[in-house]
């Protein structure tokens, strides 16, 4: 029976690199979105407000759906905004 070639030599490679990566940070600075339910029996008056919110806020306004029921018209939509302005707006829902 014929021999087996010995097999190769081993090649010792560097470990990988395993510190510890950091954990992700909010951007603080950058934008982020709020969501808006525009909700009223009038379907007028509510598309009436989302143009509205449109023509206040451009391109940093969109909306996402709209749908239809018994008791109206339900408009669902995004704002960005800055962390801050988010903040101030979360605080004085609170306070109503």
């Amino acid at each position: 029976m014929p021999r087996r070639k010995p097999p190769p030599p081993l090649t010792l490679v560097p470990p990988e690199d395993t510190s510890p990566k950091p954990a992700p940070r909010l951007a603080l600075g950058g934008t982020t979105g709020v969501r808006l339910v525009l909700e009223a029996d009038d379907a007028g008056a509510v598309e009436a407000a989302a143009a509205a919110l449109k023509a206040r806020f451009g391109a940093r306004f969109a909306v996402i759906g709209r749908r239809r029921g018994k008791t109206g018209l339900r408009v669902t939509a995004s704002l960005q905004v800055s962390a801050d302005e988010a903040l101030d707006a979360a605080a004085q829902v609170t306070e109503a």
